[in-house]
């Protein structure tokens, strides 16, 4: 027993017949997400190898393109009180956590919070990850973002990648009895180099922080508001409009992140809509954006793409593998990976 490696789980598609591939992918992962094929609704499936360290979950993954959705089913689970680290080596995804829009690539650790929905766009993509429950690092979904970018060129990103690579490596090689040493170590260096050490002024903070985070959700509720603004926040929340200027500064001002949040709704809703003629002007001017020539140009400059490439991008039905899809046992995958989560 001192000497028992970790768990693992290990899919090679090589050993499975080709029309099963792509189902032993979806009913491994589908704890957390439901996956459909993404190009050409045509996906083979994926390889990886996943070992359980004590609480967290590490994995190593080349997969297809495929569309990934996380809904109401998943959120409130068990299952859904993690945060996911990912670090890509080629291919990329973007998408939507929450109302948040994110990218994913080469060159950024990417932190992202699984308590919330998503609507995510993958590319053929090969990548580490490892799942990390909220309690390990002392992660608030109240209090912080639904996701962090960390590029691996800078000191922090350079501290973490090397840690977790080098974690990664020995994975094969760590006993039972180490595990919780090291998943332990690993959480409090994540802790450190997102949250940083206490500060003396904690509670002035958390009443700043408070405030933004409760006008951040009066904007998100109001989206479709046409007044919407820096008066009617004012209003709201009693606060001056030095305050609230002073409290959106690193936002890019209270105009900006208005601007900023409706373009991620439309977002959302253009990768989701049929497309028809006339889908876009009505999705646009359905969040404010009564110039289609200038709703174009800002949407391509946060998303880098045409609102029109984007119409459509996601089609979950039953005949793809969505959520509503029926469950078939599948022999090549012995552990499920609720087993391994419940355990967390």
């Amino acid at each position: 027993m001192q000497n028992a490696k970790l768990p693992v789980i290990q899919l090679n598609p090589a050993t499975i017949p080709v029309t099963d591939r792509f189902e032993a992918w979806r009913q491994w992962v589908s704890p957390i997400i439901d996956v459909a094929p993404g190009e050409n609704q045509r996906m083979e499936g994926a390889a990886f190898t996943t070992r359980l360290l004590d609480t967290l979950i590490f994995g190593d993954f080349n997969v297809g393109a495929q569309v990934i959705h996380r809904g109401a089913s998943h959120i409130g689970s068990p299952h859904s009180e993690m945060l996911i680290l990912d670090m890509y080596s080629s291919g990329s995804a973007r998408g939507l956590i929450g109302d948040t829009y994110v990218q994913r690539g080469p060159g950024v650790i990417d932190i992202t919070d699984y308590s919330r929905q998503s609507q995510i766009v993958a590319t053929d993509a090969v990548f580490l990850s490892v799942s990390i429950p909220h309690r390990a690092i002392g992660y608030d979904p109240a209090r912080h973002p639904a996701n962090f970018k960390i590029p691996t060129n800078g000191p922090v990103g350079r501290v973490l990648a090397d840690a977790f690579l080098t974690l990664n490596a020995q994975l094969p090689e760590v006993t039972l009895v180490e595990a919780p040493a090291l998943a332990a170590g690993f959480c409090g260096l994540l802790r450190g180099l997102l949250f940083g050490p206490a500060s003396d002024d904690a509670g002035h903070d958390a009443v700043k922080s408070g405030r933004l985070n409760a006008m951040k959700s009066f904007i998100g509720r109001n989206l479709d508001n046409p007044n919407l603004g820096i008066e009617s926040l004012c209003r709201n929340f009693g606060a001056s409009r030095a305050s609230v200027y002073r409290d959106f500064a690193g936002l890019g001002g209270v105009r900006h992140f208005i601007t900023q949040c409706r373009l991620d709704r439309a977002f959302h809703d253009l990768l989701r809509a049929e497309p028809a003629r006339g889908q876009v002007q009505e999705i646009a001017a359905r969040w404010g954006f009564d110039s289609p020539g200038h709703f174009n140009r800002l949407f391509r400059r946060k998303f880098g793409e045409s609102p029109s490439a984007t119409l459509g991008l996601i089609r979950l039905s039953a005949d793809s593998g969505g959520e509503d899809s029926p469950s078939r046992s599948n022999p090549a995958l012995p552990i499920d990976l609720t087993d391994w989560i419940r355990h967390l």
